[in-house]
């Protein structure tokens, strides 16, 4: 797991972000299907994945964010060596 500064976001930044993750949780649990199967099938189809904590020490509103999956995919687009769209997935761990 590879930690992101999550402090170089501002707070609507933060907000939305964990807005779109407590979404995708919301809809896992509201489709009944296995947790484990549903998430690892996410996982596996998404080219970028940050999840997200609480952490009452985190610097920003007691959130805490990892890149969980594609590190190297963010690199070739910062670098302009790939094209967007990309499909993400943004999960809450409670």
């Amino acid at each position: 797991m590879h930690e992101n500064d999550i402090t170089m976001l501002s707070s609507d930044q933060i907000a939305a972000e964990v807005a779109r993750a407590n979404a995708t949780m919301e809809a896992l649990r509201a489709s009944g299907q296995n947790h484990s199967a549903w998430m690892r099938s996410a996982f596996q189809g998404a080219d970028i994945v940050f999840g997200y904590w609480q952490d009452q020490m985190a610097p920003r509103g007691g959130v805490r964010r990892a890149l969980l999956k594609g590190r190297d995919r963010l690199l070739l687009i910062s670098q302009g060596m790939e094209a967007i769209p990309q499909r993400m997935l943004y999960v809450h761990s409670s």
